[in-house]
């Protein structure tokens, strides 16, 4: 993958030292080269798409931590490294074709001017960029991945305000998120190491209590799911049944159209019941 940047090196300095660099999470800069007109750098090609794609519904535990582990890994080596990301958003995590996470773009602050997201909402007030800045961004990428919510955070009173998916989370991994998008940089997390820390306590916990608040919510929609299929099927077969008892108890054209007028009602039954089981999975 190649881009090429013109009247900014906005990004040079950052993939020159990637070049030399490797982290796991971190897509691989394979050369970088400039002259006084632009810049080019050319990065490995991932085929899993970017989070941005997969911001359809909230993440489950698993996944979330998951990834969540991955970026703060990548980001706290980054930083250990002197480099900082400053445009930390959706669009910058990619994913290999195994479905493992990559940042990419450190330091193209400029790449998405038309801010194709509806707004920099990853950088609070405008913030200079700094490792402060990148914490807060994950904040933000995480409260997204948890809610799949697609509005910017607005606050209220110097809090912020949430939605009722995030209410229901274990009060341990709200307070990560929210210390993470603290209005003052000086009251978030110094590093990333501190959140992963957290995060690391947090999956233990869930794993010594055996199940937790969070893990119903990840199976949740696997159970409604089932639950309408069930019921789906169930109304089909006693549609069928009733028409069959129709079409074999009775005679003639009369009982034919009782037949066909059944089985229209059922096909608008099971049509009713998968736009609902739809629209609960959504949500």
């Amino acid at each position: 993958m190649i881009k090429k940047r013109s009247n900014s090196n906005a990004g040079f300095r950052e993939s020159k030292l990637l070049h030399n660099l490797h982290h796991p999470n971190i897509v691989k800069v394979k050369g970088v080269s400039k002259n006084d007109r632009v810049f080019i750098s050319v990065m490995e090609y991932l085929k899993g798409g970017c989070l941005q794609d997969r911001l359809i519904k909230p993440f489950g535990w698993k996944t979330f931590i998951s990834l969540a582990s991955q970026i703060c890994e990548a980001m706290d080596y980054a930083h250990r490294n002197n480099i900082i990301h400053g445009n930390l958003r959706p669009r910058n995590i990619l994913f290999t074709s195994k479905g493992w996470a990559k940042i990419s773009d450190f330091g193209f602050d400029e790449h998405y001017g038309s801010d194709q997201e509806g707004g920099n909402w990853y950088n609070y007030l405008g913030e200079e960029k700094s490792v402060k800045t990148d914490i807060y961004a994950a904040g933000a990428l995480f409260y997204q991945m948890l809610t799949a919510s697609q509005k910017p955070p607005e606050w209220q009173s110097g809090e912020l305000c949430t939605n009722t998916q995030f209410d229901a989370l274990p009060q341990p991994l709200q307070g990560v998120i929210l210390n993470m998008m603290q209005r003052d940089p000086s009251e978030r997390y110094g590093g990333f190491s501190e959140v992963l820390v957290e995060l690391e306590a947090i999956s233990l916990t869930r794993k010594n209590n055996g199940s937790s608040e969070q893990e119903v919510l990840e199976v949740e929609p696997e159970k409604g799911e089932a639950r309408f299929s069930i019921v789906l099927g169930i109304t089909l077969l006693l549609a069928i049944a009733t028409s069959a008892f129709v079409y074999f108890a009775g005679n003639g054209p009369r009982t034919l159209e009782y037949l066909q007028l059944s089985m229209r009602e059922a096909i608008t039954w099971v049509d009713v019941l998968r736009v609902s089981m739809q629209s609960y999975l959504s949500k």
